[in-house]
């Protein structure tokens, strides 16, 4: 039996696939990381919705003075993580967590980042209010989001910079962007009028190709 969180987008035994195309695409996570430690070079970060650990584990071979902690709602991510972070287990630990109840208590972070989260959260105000609670006076949060209705020219470009090999993820990329276009937001990724709309509109964004970069303060 699976008991993962409520919203759990990858239930435990589906977190090995998930891990093995998540590999595959480990430029991507280092080149996200150089970003994120370029702005924060001591102190600590939460990823929410750590997934693997990938961008976790980058960070903290990056920095020696960073502390990271992952938090995914599905117990099978942790446990995978907690696997690909052996060696570095000094300064990267995972629990298991939802956006909507995060098991810290107030001021403990002075960043939060995190991929491909937003699209999954089902009440984005409550999230963004329990993130706020975390982070330090003057923390930030970076939210990257994949924005699924851009120009193929942009995907392609996105991934040339990210180093992820344009086969096989150009062609998954554009299937997944029409099931998004068909099902909604919440099957893959965001769209563009997203950003305009609710709880992200007061936010500022950064526009990378296919990547989008949320910036919330504190």
């Amino acid at each position: 039996m699976n008991h993962a969180l409520p919203g759990e987008p990858f239930p435990s035994p589906l977190a090995p696939l998930y891990c093995a195309e998540a590999l595959l695409r480990r430029k991507g996570y280092e080149s996200l990381a150089r970003e994120i430690a370029f702005h924060i070079r001591e102190g600590k970060i939460l990823e929410l919705g750590s997934g693997p650990g990938l961008l976790s584990l980058e960070l903290a071979r990056l920095s020696p003075r960073l502390e990271v902690v992952g938090v995914d709602p599905s117990p099978g991510m942790v446990r995978l993580a907690s696997h690909l972070c052996r060696g570095v287990e000094n300064r990267v630990r995972f629990l298991v967590g939802g956006a909507y109840r995060l098991p810290f208590p107030p001021s403990s972070f002075d960043m939060v980042v995190s991929l491909g989260v937003l699209h999954h959260l089902q009440d984005l105000p409550r999230a963004l209010k329990e993130v706020r609670r975390v982070l330090k006076p003057g923390g930030k949060a970076w939210f990257y989001e994949v924005v699924m209705d851009v120009r193929p020219e942009e995907i392609a470009g996105t991934l040339r910079e990210l180093e992820i090999p344009l086969f096989p993820f150009l062609p998954l990329f554009l299937l997944e962007g029409r099931l998004a276009v068909r099902a909604g937001r919440r099957l893959v990724g965001l769209k563009r009028g997203d950003f305009r709309r609710g709880a992200l509109a007061g936010c500022r964004v950064e526009r990378r190709g296919a990547l989008w970069k949320v910036v919330v303060k504190k």
